[in-house]
């Protein structure tokens, strides 16, 4: 089947379009991942303020004892 050019233009326009659409998807999918990692970092430097804080207070402690 021949095609004509504005069909085959139009053929080229939409295999553009559902590419970027995919690159788009992709890209979301890498941002959410990374979103998802900072928010994973940032509880765990929490977690480890936390531990840093609990240490001290033993340490206090301690001290008080002796």
């Amino acid at each position: 089947m021949n095609r004509t050019r504005k069909e085959r233009w139009e053929r080229e326009q939409e295999i553009k379009r559902i590419s970027e659409k995919r690159k788009r998807k992709k890209v979301r999918k890498t941002d959410a991942k990374e979103i998802r990692l900072e928010g994973e970092n940032k509880r765990e430097r929490e977690r480890e303020r936390e531990r840093e804080r609990e240490r001290e207070r033993e340490r206090e402690e301690k001290g008080k004892k002796k």
